[in-house]
């Protein structure tokens, strides 16, 4: 019986290894996804649901494994706040539960089941990229379909549509009456106070610019001093 015991403990762990890598039951949350413009980097604060916006990861922001080796897919996410995002499943164009959905572009196309980056090396972890601009305005097509209320939105990572990493915001839906053509008006809850990470490097550029034109001012300066000196000192010999 031991020997039985042992045999399919053996046979288990030799099932596991030829699955690939291990992944979590629950997919953990990896950080923000901040709402931004179509510049990829201004924070939004909301709009409506013609506006166009994009959703900005941390910089290095990866799937566990990539696309090419690994089988990991990234999605997008538009569910109700009660929802746990780490336990979704990701099936028939949309994560499954209640009132939930992937997000569309202006031109009504789906993000979702899309490729990570290669990985550097096999096995290694695959970048999250090329998340386009990004609207509600499909949601016009059935007006009352995306209910009023508090969401997570967000990407996820997946592994045979589990979700294994994601990012995410909170966004409160109102309804608008006066809005065209989905009748909802929406805001970022709790916006980002510091501007994106690219305008804070492109900010930083310019201050390390304006210090090293200072420093050469500073040491050019004594240098035409001195020729002028020396300058003078020719004159005066001359005469």
């Amino acid at each position: 019986m031991k020997r039985v015991l042992v045999a399919i403990a053996v046979g288990v762990v030799a099932l596991a290894t030829l699955a690939g890598p291990a992944v979590a039951a629950v997919g953990e949350r990896a950080g923000r996804a901040v709402v931004v413009g179509t510049d990829f980097v201004t924070p939004l604060k909301g709009g409506s649901s013609k506006t166009e916006f994009s959703l900005a990861v941390p910089r290095g922001a990866a799937c566990q494994g990539d696309s090419a080796d690994g089988q990991y897919r990234v999605q997008s996410f538009l569910v109700p706040a009660k929802v746990d995002v780490g336990t979704l499943l990701f099936q028939d164009l949309k994560p499954q539960a209640d009132d939930s959905f992937v997000l569309y572009d202006p031109a009504t196309l789906p993000y979702w089941n899309t490729f990570t980056d290669k990985a550097g090396a096999k096995g290694g972890p695959g970048r999250i990229i090329d998340i386009p601009v990004l609207s509600f305005a499909v949601f016009g097509e059935q007006p009352g379909l995306l209910k009023p209320g508090r969401y997570h939105v967000g990407i996820a990572c997946t592994r045979f549509a589990k979700t294994t990493r994601y990012w995410s915001s909170d966004i409160l839906i109102t309804a608008d009456p006066h809005d065209q053509p989905a009748h909802i008006a929406w805001r970022v809850v709790d916006p980002p106070k510091k501007p994106g990470r690219a305008l804070s490097s492109y900010l930083a550029y310019i201050v390390f610019g304006v210090i090293a034109v200072l420093i050469l001012v500073v040491i050019v300066k004594p240098d035409k001093k001195v020729d002028a000196d020396a300058t003078d000192r020719d004159a005066k010999v001359t005469v």
